[in-house]
């Protein structure tokens, strides 16, 4: 399982809140079971001899006369064991325990406290955290544990102190807490106004309603509805106006099939937060395709789809919506039912603006609603969702964003900061005298992993490396136009696959002219799509021609379309970190594959505020390794397995060359220069999980456009199989899907160019020319 164990400095301080800690040391005299709501609260304070069963004391440990606790000699290993198996009540959420309690030290010595998580006697989480403090005095301990959702059945959490230092301390008023963990939701503006909706009544299988939700300007804005006839309703508002259609039961001559469709027509200029039809489904939601590309059942109370979908039982039918959508995205709450199809949603395309301003640093302004009818540009929006009938029993297939059987990606990218030319031999090469790829004997080379590489095209001739203040190697920063050497180091990468690009043209603000001939160069030489930014903040020096700064309303936005660049680095989760509470230590997926998904987290997207075709890309965290041990944590091989197993997509941002991250790079006995060894071993292993057809390493602009192509492939199913359809005018190679194993015939495999059994999925692929249909059996 995927929660093994977790990091002190993450769980330990999460989700802490000092308004119950401090309700918990009420004087109580008793042991106290409670369940209200899923709410398990358990007390001790060691004076009362009947206690709850899930207390497993040792009586002889026990001290004091009127006001009795807990206290461990030398040669007391284990105490205050509390074991407790996860009820059912709480198999739909992830779960938060909190404890507190108060202690004392009776010696310089520390005690520990330990968190476990066992199933069937197996261990699958532990971790002690230690108590410290002055001797002889009694002080608090506070803290609290996440478990995922995803899980082992019968899980069973302990929680005890233990002596492994044989320490002599003390232990009083255990309060335990167990309750659905809260993740933040994101659609408190639909429940908000769910009960102000302009709806109609619908006579279909899946639907009983729809109505419509309007956020205009951060205001939620009322709508009119007038039924047109049985399959079409008006919506209208002073903004827009609306037409839904619903085509069912025979669409495209399909008895199987319900098409819900809508235009809406803008009658000014109008500024969207949300614009979603809100549709109340019948039965029940039995399976989730989730944004990860996971199948699962409905964690949780929402969730949100991006573009993928759901299955829904409704009476002896399931109803599957997948891949046909043209939509934002898809949310789903379960209390209340609904479906929320957004037409559009200023989360589903994240951007921020960081006006230029003399004195401030880090100041942005959320720019991600897109505008409408603005200079009779972008005055309609169209939208659609596609229902199919099937068997209960059924799994929908699921195209994943990967090619040719595998089913993880990740994306290395670099980022040109205060580099030393010595270093990004070291990275690339393995040896700072090497000639080219062929003498590589470590690093990206080497192991044929290929990255994004950024670069700046110039430099000041006045900044050195040595301005960074935790420069270790001063030297002259690495540019195409003053470091001798660097182009041909440059063209060698290039010839065996990576992608190089500019990191802005110069370390500073640039103008019209450099970056024009800086773009011509890096685009002819080349052939990249991508621009990576840096310095995005907010003085007259920080690289004014940024996306997030004033590049999309200056003459950068010309110069990107000039020169056909299309592939943005958007930095809006590494600046506002939403996904920060939905992290989980043991690993990268992002948000966590274990937890419920109602956070919006696109791989990518397009903005209006854009032109047509330009796109954004985000990374989570920049990755800033103080060791060799870092890279042993954050890529071990259980974290490796853990992203490969779960479908794991990440765009890295990272600084190989930079001089002031010895992380990526040290020095040996005799003090030379040399890769960092665990650096190298990460991309060793890296190497072997792509060899193995596993994990996907492309480059930014060759992902983003098979991003491209899969949005274009549609999937049909009929009682008998599924079609699939690629409506790109390309062939695609290496087409990548995968399904549920169950249910399917013995020979669903070998209809395919290659398959692979995968947990409780197969992972099948092959190719299909432009244009073509294919159909596949169950």
């Amino acid at each position: 399982m995927g929660y093994l164990k977790r990091s002190k400095h993450f769980f330990f301080h999460l989700i802490i809140v000092s308004i119950f800690l401090n309700a918990c040391f009420v004087q109580q005299r008793q042991s106290v079971f409670k369940s209200e709501e899923k709410l398990l609260t358990f007390f001790n304070d060691f004076d009362n001899d009947s206690i709850a069963s899930s207390w497993h004391l040792n009586q002889n440990m026990l001290s004091g006369d009127t006001n009795k606790f807990e206290h461990f000699e030398p040669n007391d290993l284990y105490g205050s064991n509390f074991k407790f198996e996860i009820p059912d009540s709480f198999q739909s959420n992830s779960i938060v325990v909190k404890i507190n309690f108060k202690y004392r030290l009776n010696s310089s010595l520390q005690g520990i406290y330990v968190f476990t998580v066992k199933s069937d006697d197996k261990q699958i989480l532990w971790e002690g955290k230690d108590l410290v403090g002055d001797s002889g005095k009694w002080q608090f301990f506070e803290d609290s544990l996440v478990i995922p959702v995803v899980r082992e059945p019968n899980s069973k959490l302990g929680l005890y102190a233990y002596n492994p230092k044989k320490s002599s301390f003390d232990i009083d008023s255990v309060t335990i807490r167990i309750g659905n963990k809260i993740f933040p939701s994101y659609l408190k503006d639909v429940h908000a106004n769910l009960n102000s909706l302009s709806t109609t009544p619908l006579n279909t299988p899946m639907f009983e309603s729809v109505g419509l939700m309007a956020i205009v300007d951060s205001q939620y804005v009322e709508s009119e509805v007038k039924q047109i006839n049985d399959s079409t309703i008006q919506f209208s508002n002073d903004y827009f106006e609306m037409k839904w259609n619903c085509l069912g039961g025979k669409y495209q001559g399909r008895s199987n099939t319900y098409f819900f469709g809508s235009e809406t027509e803008f009658k000014k200029p109008t500024k969207i937060n949300r614009l979603a039809l809100i549709y109340k489904y019948k039965g029940q939601v039995t399976e989730v395709y989730r944004n990860n590309r996971i199948a699962s059942p409905f964690f949780g109370n929402e969730v949100w789809l991006g573009k993928q979908g759901f299955k829904l039982n409704s009476d002896s039918l399931a109803w599957f919506s997948y891949g046909n959508q043209n939509v934002s995205s898809l949310q789903l709450s379960k209390d209340k039912k609904i479906l929320v199809a957004n037409i559009d949603w200023s989360h589903d395309h994240p951007l921020l603006h960081f006006p230029e301003q003399d004195s401030a640093t880090g100041d942005f302004k959320d720019i991600s609603a897109n505008e409408y009818a603005l200079n009779g540009l972008n005055t309609k929006i169209f939208h659609n969702i596609v229902f199919y009938s099937g068997k209960k029993e059924r799994s929908m297939p699921r195209i994943l964003p990967t090619k040719n059987g595998c089913q993880a990606a990740y994306l290395w990218t670099e980022h040109a900061d205060f580099a030393d030319f010595r270093l990004h031999k070291i990275t690339y090469y393995g040896n700072e005298n090497a000639s080219g790829p062929s003498q590589a004997t470590a690093g990206f080379a080497a192991r044929n992993i290929p990255v994004t590489k950024s670069v700046f095209y110039t430099v000041n001739d006045t900044l050195q490396n040595e301005d960074y203040h935790y420069c270790q190697l001063p030297s002259e920063l690495a540019s195409i136009k003053k470091t001798h050497g660097f182009e041909a180091f440059l063209d060698s990468l290039h010839a065996i696959g990576n992608e190089i690009c500019l990191h802005t043209p110069d370390f500073f603000t640039t103008d019209s002219a450099l970056m024009d001939e800086a773009l011509e160069y890096i685009t002819k030489r080349y052939g990249s799509h991508t621009w990576i930014d840096h310095g995005y903040n907010n003085g007259h020096s920080d690289n004014r021609e940024d996306f997030m700064c004033d590049g999309l309303n200056s003459y950068a936005k010309y110069l990107w379309v000039k020169h056909d660049i299309r592939y943005f680095w958007n930095g809006y989760f590494e600046d506002k970190l939403p996904q920060q509470k939905f992290r989980f230590s043991q690993s990268r997926t992002i948000p966590y594959h274990g937890f419920e998904d109602q956070l919006p987290y696109p791989l990518s997207w397009e903005n209006l505020k854009t032109e047509q075709g330009m796109y954004s890309w985000r990374t989570s965290t920049v990755f800033f390794p103080n060791s060799g041990s870092s890279w042993n944590y954050y890529f071990s091989d259980e974290k490796l397995a853990d992203f490969v197993n779960n479908y794991g997509v990440e765009f890295n941002h990272v600084y190989p060359a930079h001089t002031g991250h010895p992380g990526f790079w040290t020095f040996d006995a005799d003090s030379n220069l040399i890769i960092q060894p665990e650096f190298d071993l990460v991309l060793q292993k890296m190497a072997i999980l792509r060899d193995q057809g596993l994990l996907e390493i492309p480059t930014v602009s060759n992902f983003m456009e098979y991003q491209h192509d899969i949005e274009r492939v549609k999937i049909d199913i009929n009682e008998t199989g599924f079609q699939i359809t690629n409506d790109n005018r390309d062939d695609i190679v290496g087409l990548t899907l995968t399904i549920k194993a169950k249910n399917l015939s013995n020979d669903f495999k070998t209809q395919f160019k290659g398959t692979r059994l995968h947990g409780d999925d197969i992972i099948f692929w092959f190719d299909i020319k432009a244009g073509e249909d294919l159909r596949f059996h169950w």
